[in-house]
C-alpha cells in the first residue's frame, strides 16, 4: 500500500526542502492499479556532480531512499538501490530517458 506509513508526509516535506536546495524539480505519480510510482526529475543547477553528492551525503535523503526503494523497481540493469546508485561503478537507480516532448504553454 502506498503511501508507506503515517510519517510519509513529514518525510516528503523534508525531501521537498532538500530538492529545492539542490536545484532539482521532481514529480512523482502513482498508478493505483499497478502500484507503480513514476517519477520525473529535472535538474536546474550549475554543478550536477556537486548537487548529487550533497543529496547522497544527506542522512534525510538516504532515509527517504530506504523508505521508498521497496516501492520501486529500477529499470536500470544492475541497479541495486538509490543510495548505492552511481557509486563505485554501480549503475544509477534511475534510468535516464530522452525527453521527446515538452510544452510549457
Amino acid at each position: 500500500m502506498f503511501p508507506p506509513g503515517p510519517h510519509f508526509n513529514t518525510k516528503l516535506s523534508q525531501m521537498l526542502s532538500l530538492l529545492i536546495l539542490n536545484s532539482t524539480l521532481d514529480s512523482i505519480s502513482y498508478d493505483e492499479g499497478s502500484h507503480i510510482l513514476f517519477a520525473s526529475f529535472k535538474w536546474t543547477g550549475h554543478d550536477f556532480d556537486a548537487d548529487m553528492k550533497a543529496m547522497r551525503e544527506n542522512e534525510k535523503v538516504r532515509e527517504w531512499w530506504r523508505m521508498t526503494d521497496g516501492y520501486q523497481q529500477s529499470l536500470a540493469e544492475g541497479a541495486v538501490s538509490s543510495e548505492r546508485g552511481g557509486v563505485d561503478g554501480v549503475p544509477g537507480w534511475w534510468k535516464p530517458l530522452e525527453e521527446v516532448f515538452y510544452f510549457a504553454g
